[in-house]
């Protein structure tokens, strides 16, 4: 390039007259303002530079050896610095008459910004790391002192304690050359979180308190993180279809931080049944003695089916091992059942009981025919007489169930306290037994 002088006043500050000395002194052309007037083809140079901050040097001073004045003087840094003859301005203070160098070398890095990446701690700055990045860099200059700045408003707020900055760096000297480097400094999270309470497998026995305790279990985990807080979410839909009231379900917890890194666990809830049905209704023997109106069968059916049962983890049912009644008034017997009571899971318990058909009835003996009840039917009182001393009386239902068991005298009146119904009364004394119908209404 041909510039050898660069005039840097202000306009109207004499450049004319600057232009014709120089000129007069052997600079055979200097550009000037009215320059832009004699070669408009030139402009896109100059809207180049307003733009980038350079241009084609070369290209706009073609032909010219000088420049002063607009548009080439507010410029003169970058024309400098781009294109250094002997690297140095001089100029005189017109008051002391001291002479000034001034330098357009510029600065140059020693230690370049660069990018930092450090592992979240839950702090704001590990270690001090961000405060100590921003003061890390330095560079070397021609002229006074070096200096590094920065345009650092501190770390953006990301998850957790996580956070980023991208921080321009200035590097400049005492002469006004500076140069500048933008670098980024991050806070990130690349830890997995952990479980404080790992999720562990469950079994309980089924007790009716089943929803409550796989709800409780569902939320009884938890976890930490060192940069933020850690979620414990999960993807039950809910405790599987067994026997009775019994299910399981394989769940998997998952164990996230607020920067998405995160951890799974399975585990196994499990509600079992393994503990027997009990009786409501125990099965017990039964004496059915024959009447001449009930029929054992019926009442054998009717106590087959008396008896019942109950579980905590369902409904129990009872089953019997009997094939119908083996006997009847004409030939009296035992029949041993052995009854099954089944919860929903298959466990059980048995009870044997029996069932006696027995006939007293027509055993009247001839020396009985003076002993009377009386009134028979009754409401509720109840008179025998006949009797030669004290005796025992059993009263029976018509299913056989003993109901009243008393000692009695001659002509004793016995308050019966009895529902109405048909009743056989048992009299046993040292000379028999014999069974009479009662009627209570």
């Amino acid at each position: 390039m041909s510039i050898k002088i660069i005039g840097a006043g202000f306009p109207r500050t004499g450049t004319t007259t600057l232009k014709r000395s120089l000129e007069t002194l052997g600079h055979k052309r200097v550009y000037h303002m009215k320059e832009l007037l004699v070669n408009p083809e030139r402009l896109h140079y100059w809207k180049t530079l307003s733009e980038t901050g350079t241009t084609d040097w070369d290209g706009l001073y073609d032909g010219y050896d000088a420049t002063v004045d607009f548009p080439g003087y507010p410029w003169y840094k970058e024309h400098m610095m781009q294109n250094p003859l002997d690297g140095f301005v001089y100029y005189v203070n017109i008051f002391d008459g001291t002479l000034y160098r001034i330098s357009f070398v510029g600065p140059t890095w020693t230690n370049e910004p660069a990018d930092m990446s450090v592992e979240c701690d839950g702090t704001s700055d590990p270690g001090s790391a961000f405060a100590t990045w921003l003061n890390s860099f330095s560079g070397t200059v021609s002229c006074g002192n070096a200096t590094v700045t920065t345009n650092s408003t501190g770390l953006s707020d990301l998850c957790g304690a996580t956070g980023s900055e991208t921080v321009t760096f200035t590097l400049s000297d005492d002469c006004g050359n500076e140069i500048t480097k933008d670098a980024t400094f991050t806070i990130e999270d690349n830890t997995d979180p952990s479980w404080i309470v790992e999720p562990s497998d469950l079994t309980m026995e089924c007790d009716g308190n089943s929803a409550t305790a796989f709800t409780n279990w569902l939320s009884s985990f938890s976890g930490e993180d060192t940069c933020g807080s850690a979620t414990v979410t999960h993807n039950s839909s809910g405790l599987s279809d067994g026997c009775g009231n019994t299910g399981s379900e394989t769940v998997t917890f998952t164990l996230s931080d607020e920067c998405g890194n995160d951890i799974t666990k399975d585990a196994t809830f499990t509600i079992e049944d393994n503990t027997d049905p009990s009786w409501i209704v125990e099965p017990s023997d039964m004496t059915f003695s024959c009447d001449g109106i009930s029929d054992p069968a019926d009442a054998f059916n009717t106590w087959l089916s008396s008896f019942s049962g109950e579980d905590t983890c369902g409904t129990a049912t009872v089953s019997n091992n009997n094939s119908g009644l083996s006997y009847d008034c004409d030939s009296v017997g035992t029949e041993t059942v052995t009854f099954t009571l089944t919860d929903l899971c298959g466990n059980d318990i048995i009870k044997q009981a029996t069932f006696t058909v027995e006939n007293t009835l027509g055993i009247e003996i001839e020396s009985f025919e003076e002993i009377k009840m009386y009134p028979n039917p009754t409401e509720s009182m109840m008179t025998i007489s006949g009797l030669k001393s004290e005796a025992k009386m059993m009263i029976y239902d018509i299913l056989g169930k003993q109901v009243k068991n008393l000692s009695v005298q001659n002509n004793q009146a016995i308050n019966l306290k009895l529902p109405s119904g048909i009743y056989i009364v048992k009299i046993i004394s040292d000379r028999g037994e014999l069974n009479k119908k009662l009627i209570v209404r």
